[in-house]
């Protein structure tokens, strides 16, 4: 029998309103044995504003859940250009990091920047 072991979403739009599906999605993973999943978005200056109840829920489930299993928790940030300064790497790095403080803290968290668009 096969099991699903990797999970990747790309979260094509961060409005708390819209994420609703994100948690949904991991919460229905939770008895699979994952030992990856790899969350794939575009961070804005909203998203870097506040921690919305989306995002809190992901980083709980992702840092509490699958702890026989999970082995990764990836998170790409494809930025949007260059046209806001507020945004470096840096403090998205930063950030995320923060946000996913559990997921950090298991050495299990990979923060990336990918692919830039202009």
């Amino acid at each position: 029998m096969k099991t699903l072991t990797t999970l990747r979403m790309h979260i094509m739009n961060l409005d708390p309103r819209l994420m609703w599906w994100v948690p949904q999605v991991l919460d229905a993973m939770s008895e699979l044995p994952l030992a990856s999943v790899t969350l794939g978005f575009t961070f804005d200056t909203w998203s870097m504003a506040g921690e919305s109840a989306e995002w809190a829920r992901i980083a709980s489930l992702l840092g509490y859940g699958w702890q026989r299993t999970l082995g990764r928790v990836t998170l790409i940030h494809n930025p949007d250009g260059d046209f806001v300064p507020e945004l470096t790497d840096e403090r998205v790095m930063y950030t995320l990091k923060k946000r996913f403080r559990v997921v950090d803290r298991r050495r299990i968290l990979d923060v990336q920047i990918g692919t830039r668009y202009v």
